[in-house]
């Protein structure tokens, strides 16, 4: 049978959930998590009528606390009434929940932070972008510069007869420098290429990429073959396949946290679709499967003892078989990667 800070806590959440306006969920929660407890002592605490009243508690929401049980009300000395848990075993599973809230809280903050954080990575990208840009038209102006000069010297030069067979040497040996230096620029195009793709191979893709784009911004000057395109772009793709796996893995394990079984499973598959770290995805659906196949176990045998209760029978029939559906569905992923 389940214990009792399980059933408690999907009471609780059912609670909080039943009431639609996201304020008014914040406001329970703060009102059984920081007020009615004291988190250290582990203690109830007794709390008059207008300090939850004040605290934006309505008589309605109120009554609906009352009616779930969970909380009681008393008559006081000063002739008004005060609120309180119904019992102290509700201390510790609350305390519990908070805990588990203040981590999930603690969690989305870091995801927040990291997506802030490729925020400025991507602009810092954008402005070394621009930078390169502007560097590559500076030193196409010095080449035009040095190309002008460089003509106009060979332009002096031819004049005359005895100049000419010096003119013709100097060119012969400007043309064997250049294919010197278009050979030896050839081979560093080649070990750029040979690094870029070692380092994708390796699952290195931000290094890739700057490979790539130095060979096609700067040794080209902007040209560019397909096969400099096509690694652009799979590094690309790479890049964000990899933030996407690492929010689906941290929304995966904030689903797994609320025992959201489903939400669960459906991001570790589309973790499993970025191919980034199958072997990872594939071990952890394992763990869930053997959890759900015990869960549903457990379900069907609590169910052979409630005969005499068809409907509670039933209903722990249709979880049972919702959980088995669940294991279908990740021996299905499993068995497809």
């Amino acid at each position: 049978m389940p214990e009792f800070s399980q059933i408690f806590t999907i009471y609780y959440q059912n609670l909080i959930d039943s009431f639609e306006n996201k304020d008014v969920k914040k406001i329970v929660r703060i009102l059984f998590e920081d007020k009615l407890i004291d988190f250290d002592s582990k203690r109830r605490v007794s709390l008059d009528e207008i300090i939850i009243t004040n605290s934006g508690i309505t008589s309605s929401i109120l009554t609906k606390l009352i009616d779930s049980h969970l909380v009681r009300s008393e008559p006081n000395s000063l002739g008004g009434r005060s609120y309180e848990l119904s019992h102290d075993t509700l201390v510790e599973p609350i305390r519990k929940i908070k805990e588990i809230r203040i981590e999930e809280e603690k969690r989305n903050e870091e995801l927040r932070v990291k997506s802030e954080e490729l925020k400025l990575l991507h602009e810092q990208q954008e402005k070394e972008r621009i930078e390169r840009h502007k560097e590559r038209s500076r030193q196409k102006t010095i080449i035009m510069i040095v190309s002008i000069a460089a003509i106009i010297s060979i332009s002096l030069g031819i004049f005359g007869l005895w100049q000419m067979k010096i003119a013709k040497n100097a060119l012969d040996e400007s043309q064997k420098q250049t294919l010197i230096a278009v050979e030896s620029l050839e081979k560093v195009k080649n070990s750029y290429i040979q690094a870029a793709t070692l380092y994708f191979q390796n699952g290195e893709y931000k290094v890739a990429l700057e490979k790539y784009e130095y060979l096609r911004d700067t040794l080209m000057q902007g040209q560019t073959t397909q096969a400099i395109e096509v690694g652009i772009k799979k590094c690309n793709e790479k890049i964000i396949d990899n933030k996407l796996y690492d929010s689906l893995m941290a929304e995966a394990e904030i689903y797994l946290s609320k025992s959201d079984y489903e939400n669960t499973i459906e991001n570790y598959k589309q973790a499993i679709e970025t191919k980034i770290n199958n072997e990872e995805v594939i071990i952890l659906l394992k763990e869930i499967l053997t959890a759900i196949e015990k869960e549903a176990q457990t379900k069907r045998t609590d169910a052979i003892y409630l005969q005499s209760d068809n409907k509670k029978q039933n209903q722990i029939i249709n979880e049972a078989i919702k959980l088995e559906n669940m294991a279908n569905k990740i021996k299905n992923i499993i068995e497809n990667h």
